[in-house]
């Protein structure tokens, strides 16, 4: 079978410190959307509140996922931040195809931290408050 980048599972990893920590790992649901070429996170995903894309792509975090799978995950994704040279935080968007094969899609070394966005999501997940993520950004820096 050939690999689409619209087929698949998505997720983001966020990653931060040194030496790099995974926080938990956040998936998009696209089961709303019957066009399999409709299932990426768009700019009307992401900004425009009304549109159908917006209300339908909830992510979830922490995402439900095998130990198998999550370690390929978070492999992609270390190596992912090792290319890069990522440093202080970044998030690492991957898909997965149905063979459980990890394709990296996006390294952002400087995602969102808006209370609403993915990395503050993952942080959350890990039992952090937006505060306490925020400090440890800072401190990371200092």
């Amino acid at each position: 079978m050939r690999w689409r980048t619209t087929e698949g599972r998505e997720f983001n990893v966020s990653v931060w410190g040194d030496p790099p920590e995974l926080l938990p790992l956040a998936e998009i649901d696209f089961c709303d959307f019957a066009d399999p070429f409709e299932r990426i996170v768009s700019f009307d995903a992401k900004w425009d509140e009304g549109s159908f894309a917006y209300h339908h792509t909830p992510v979830m975090c922490p995402a439900n996922v095998s130990p198998r799978l999550a370690a390929r995950i978070s492999k992609a994704a270390r190596s992912a931040w090792d290319a890069i040279g990522c440093a202080g935080y970044a998030r690492v968007d991957i898909r997965v195809d149905d063979q459980e094969q990890p394709y990296v899609v996006e390294v952002n070394c400087n995602p969102d931290l808006s209370p609403e966005a993915g990395f503050y999501q993952a942080a959350r997940g890990a039992g952090l408050s937006y505060q306490d993520m925020v400090w440890r950004i800072a401190r990371a820096v200092l």
